[in-house]
């Protein structure tokens, strides 16, 4: 959970940062500087980038979560909520001034191959989105089964 509005900050500025130059690129005076908050500030909230990163997946992944998983793929029926998934991606993906309108994924990747904790809360998300989206699956293909609706899953995901 986020603080204040410094916090935040911080975290928008490094998830920024690392989106712009990449995560060996960023370091914490980088993120110091973008989020305009003192290195005392910084240290109130975060002692490493690594704490910086997990707060930024934990950010991007809940937005997901949220509006995805939850909001699209909890509520809908299978045909429609598979519908509103890609036109939701596609939408957010053609937005340049939304909070995560550039392509998230590119983040994810790079930190998932960098950190096993970075991939760790990565795999928990996309088994989520995947769990969600395979109920779907097997409501509109019920005769493919658990198992091969799970697969089909996996591979959007």
């Amino acid at each position: 959970m986020i603080a204040d509005e410094a916090q935040f900050n911080i975290i928008n500025a490094a998830r920024e940062l690392i989106y712009k130059n990449g995560y060996v690129e960023t370091n914490m005076n980088d993120v110091r500087k973008r989020a305009n908050v003192s290195k005392e500030e910084l240290e109130k909230y975060f002692t490493s980038k690594k704490e910086i990163v997990l707060a930024v997946i934990d950010q991007v992944t809940d937005f997901w979560n949220k509006h995805l998983i939850q909001d699209i793929l909890g509520k809908s029926l299978a045909k429609p909520a598979i519908n509103a998934m890609f036109d939701w991606i596609m939408d957010l993906n053609s937005k340049s001034d939304e909070q995560f309108s550039y392509s998230i994924s590119n983040i994810l990747y790079e930190l998932y191959n960098v950190d096993k904790d970075f991939a760790g809360k990565i795999d928990a998300f996309t088994n989520s989105w995947s769990s969600a989206l395979a109920v779907k699956i097997a409501k509109l293909h019920p005769w493919i089964g658990t198992a091969k609706s799970e697969l089909q899953a996996k591979k959007c995901c």
